[in-house]
């Protein structure tokens, strides 16, 4: 993911997005697994772990469209 202030390794997250534009909103929390600085302080990325995800069929119907 990229922000615009990385969070600390370790550091949980609670997250909600929309796969589609059908307006449904998934939420999930994920924790940091790894971050990487921007340049010059401006931002960076992250990559996060999800450990909870609202609903995982809509993710895996999403995932294997065809």
């Amino acid at each position: 993911l990229r922000t615009t202030a990385p969070p600390n390794v370790g550091d949980y997250l609670y997250l909600s997005f929309q796969l589609n534009h059908d307006g449904l909103e998934i939420q999930a929390e994920a924790q940091v697994v790894w971050r990487s600085e921007g340049f010059q302080g401006r931002g960076g990325l992250i990559g996060v772990r999800f450990t909870s995800v609202s609903d995982v069929r809509e993710i895996e119907r999403y995932t294997t469209k065809e």
